[in-house]
């Protein structure tokens, strides 16, 4: 399953109410910092600034046109080169092999607009133990605890 062809393509506003379904799932807001429900008027404003920050990248993969998951990088500021990772992929799609060419394929799309990417940070929640294997598994080196219940990776590029 991990040859499933993706295409991977800069977030645009006609994404943003898959993203917005896929965040207010229940088990990806589990997995949240935040796991309240999120209301389409402040997705819409937080997806709208997202989209114009300059330190922020998002990437959509889709599957013929059908968006099917989504990767954000951050700037971590005063770091140059080091980039902060968020994954989601659409609940239905899950389990499905499609998170290894999504990571690989969006840090290439990072790496085309940004030319300085060195290290790729993730913080997993400790108990979310499928996303601790998926990183683990894609390279990225557990680090200490970043905060009480979180897990620290770095991933050298």
């Amino acid at each position: 399953m991990n040859n499933i062809p993706l295409s991977i393509v800069k977030a645009t506003s006609d994404h943003s109410k898959d993203i917005w379904s896929w965040r207010n799932d229940p088990v990806t807001r589990s997995m949240f910092r935040s796991p309240d429900l999120v209301s389409w008027d402040v997705h819409e404003k937080w997806f709208e600034n997202s989209l114009a920050n300059p330190n922020r990248f998002i990437y959509v993969a889709l599957i013929n046109i059908r968006p099917v998951g989504m990767a954000r990088f951050d700037a971590i500021p005063l770091v140059e080169g080091r980039f902060e990772i968020s994954v989601n992929i659409a609940p239905c799609e899950r389990r499905t092999g499609i998170g290894r060419n999504l990571f690989r394929d969006s840090i290439r799309e990072l790496q085309n607009e940004v030319s300085c990417v060195k290290e790729i940070v993730a913080q997993i929640k400790s108990a979310n133990t499928a996303s601790n294997s998926y990183f683990h598994s894609l390279g990225f080196v557990p680090q200490e605890l970043a905060e009480n219940g979180y897990q620290s990776y770095i991933y050298k590029v």
